[in-house]
């Protein structure tokens, strides 16, 4: 049965299990903080946020920067991994809606937030911890991969799992302004902080983070999940990642070029001119369903015409200035303390050039050469 059918209604409800993983996060957060005050952001709406989420609704920020490469499957030969591994494992997204750097063991693409999706619609029940602000999905895999590949009796749960932590495992540093424009304030998290399979109900859960929680709080999202099984239909990486960028406006009318660049997969004509053109095919094998949605592509000047269709919306953020400022800063202010005070066992003592006191000098999650 498509998850999207499901009649009955998913229950939101406080998490007040004795959670031995949670405990010892909040503890350890504590004891690392020079002020011994949690340093965990507060989410003052988690009940709210849990419901965006289990709506499928990413944040506009996820949808617009190119956190999640457009293709569906990454070649070792591909300029894209050859980068990713030239610079450590990072990459750098600056595109006209923002900037942002993600470092992980793999390059996320759309076919792991094709996942992520598909887990989240078939969600059975959704929870949400006061002690951490951690959001629960629990979703039974063999439906969430059943309704990904839309046949029945899909059973690949050890690839489905594989590619949820690979997502785990990848880390954020979003650059924001502030509501004056003038100043960067920059932030790290994870989407998700585990997954875990529940004996008890025969079921897995996502556990997302508490920093990508308190941010998503501040931020506008886009609701597609009605047009999922049009994206998960589409064999294209690129057209999947232009859909997603697209859906975020309420109309835009936006060069081949540009709208490129905006998904992470700029190409020069003149140098590149084999993928370009491999690109305009796929946009041409897509046209019937890009139509669908709104979408329209004028070959001949290479200018794409959108206008969001009433069966997806946007959704407002949960916080208002000056609150989403504020937490913003709080979130800024979070990554800072921790990068200064979890010690990792592998850092290297220095010594201080204005006296003999050791200092600790910890190995930084970005270096500095991929952030200038």
């Amino acid at each position: 049965m498509n998850c999207l059918d499901k009649k009955k209604s998913i229950s939101i409800e406080e998490n007040n299990e004795i959670d031995e993983t949670i405990i010892k996060n909040a503890i350890k957060d504590i004891e690392y903080s020079p002020s011994k005050f949690a340093r965990i952001p507060s989410v003052s709406h988690l009940p709210e946020v849990a419901k965006k989420i289990h709506s499928l609704a990413p944040t506009m920020t996820e949808c617009r920067i190119p956190i999640f490469v457009p293709l569906t499957k990454v070649s070792e030969t591909s300029d894209i991994y050859l980068d990713f591994k030239k610079n450590k494992g990072v990459r750098k997204l600056d595109t006209p809606w923002g900037k942002a750097f993600v470092r992980g063991r793999v390059l996320l693409t759309q076919t792991h937030r094709d996942i992520l999706d598909s887990a989240i619609i078939c969600a059975e029940k959704i929870s949400y911890s006061q002690i951490d602000g951690s959001i629960q999905v629990y979703f039974y895999a063999n439906k969430a991969l059943e309704y990904y590949s839309d046949k029945k009796g899909s059973r690949n749960t050890e690839w489905l799992v594989t590619m949820l932590e690979q997502i785990r495992d990848t880390v954020i540093k979003y650059q924001s302004k502030s509501e004056n424009g003038r100043r960067n304030i920059s932030f790290d998290f994870n989407i998700i902080r585990r997954i875990v399979f529940s004996e008890s109900n025969g079921m897995f859960f996502l556990e997302f983070d508490p920093s990508y929680v308190a941010f998503y709080q501040t931020e506008m999202s886009v609701c597609y999940k009605s047009i999922m099984p049009e994206i998960l239909s589409c064999e294209s990486g690129i057209v999947k990642s232009m859909i997603r960028f697209f859906v975020t406006h309420k109309e835009i009318t936006i060069g081949l070029d540009k709208l490129l660049e905006s998904v992470g997969c700029p190409l020069d004509l003149e140098t590149q001119s084999r993928k370009y053109y491999r690109v305009i095919n796929s946009i041409e094998e897509s046209r019937e369903l890009l139509e669908g949605l709104g979408i329209t592509y004028n070959k001949k000047e290479r200018i794409f015409t959108f206008k969001r269709q009433d069966n997806v919306f946007i959704q407002g953020s949960s916080l208002q200035s000056p609150n989403k400022e504020i937490a913003i800063k709080a979130l800024s202010k979070s990554t800072q303390e921790k990068n200064e005070w979890q010690i990792p066992p592998f850092s290297t003592p220095k010594k201080s050039k204005s006296s003999k006191a050791k200092v600790f000098q910890e190995p930084s999650l970005f270096p500095e050469e991929y952030l200038a």
